[in-house]
């Protein structure tokens, strides 16, 4: 069983180079992450299993497009990563968090 993490913004935010970051630079669209737990491999050394398997996180890119479809992939998430363009000339952080909670909420 993994927790899914669906990754928003709005277009040029960044929202894809954290997704590759996490994912790996390969990655299309979806990627599946081991997370590391220094318990489970003392418990693996300790009892010798045949199979160890580590909890995982699927991280999602946000579908490009509408904001209709990143509302309704964050739905279907279990966590959401808002990610704010914080660069550029007419960048306004704020309101692209607020503009998208907005969007969520309604």
């Amino acid at each position: 069983m993994s927790v899914e993490v669906a990754i928003l913004g709005v277009p040029a935010s960044g929202k894809t180079s954290l997704f590759r970051a996490l994912a790996g630079p390969h990655a299309d669209g979806m990627g599946m992450l081991d997370v590391p737990d220094p318990r489970l491999d003392q418990l693996t050394a300790a009892v010798k299993p045949k199979k160890t398997t580590a909890a995982q996180v699927r991280v999602n890119d946000a579908p490009v497009g509408s904001r209709a479809r990143q509302v309704a992939a964050a739905r279907e998430a279990e966590v959401v990563i808002a990610v704010a363009r914080c660069f550029g000339p007419d960048a306004d952080p704020a309101g692209e968090l607020e503009s998208l909670t907005l969007d969520m909420v309604l």
